[in-house]
């Protein structure tokens, strides 16, 4: 390895043990559950949300330990924050670490409104 890829390991391996976040990767059967109790965590607000535009959609990136990649390759969704989120896809390992790149919908506001301009409560 060269010396970039042991600070960039060092680095993130720092920071999964001060910032890592507990999250839980299931797998494709939908039994097979692996916890990591180190991942850090990157969630983007919603962009180009509108009235009427349908719900939102949320985008986020993990950032897991090398030893956890063979659970992440056999998972379809990941429990992060208490939203389920899909796999989108699983990078490569550099320096000891990998991306995990993960997408919802929001699940509670509708975003769609009835003529009087009211949020509606159907979904």
């Amino acid at each position: 390895m060269s010396l970039v890829s042991d600070m960039h390991a060092l680095v993130d391996s720092t920071t999964r043990e001060l910032a890592g976040e507990s999250i839980t990767l299931h797998g494709v059967d939908g039994v097979t559950a692996t916890v990591v109790s180190d991942a850090v965590v990157g969630i983007n607000p919603p962009v180009g949300v509108s009235i009427n535009t349908g719900k939102a959609e949320y985008t986020g990136v993990l950032r897991l330990a090398a030893d956890h990649r063979a659970a992440a390759l056999t998972s379809n969704t990941v429990t992060v924050r208490g939203n389920s989120w899909h796999v989108l896809s699983v990078g490569e390992v550099y320096a000891d670490s990998f991306r995990v790149e993960i997408a919802r919908e929001d699940q509670v506001h509708s975003n769609k409104f009835d003529i009087n301009d009211q949020q509606a409560l159907w979904q």
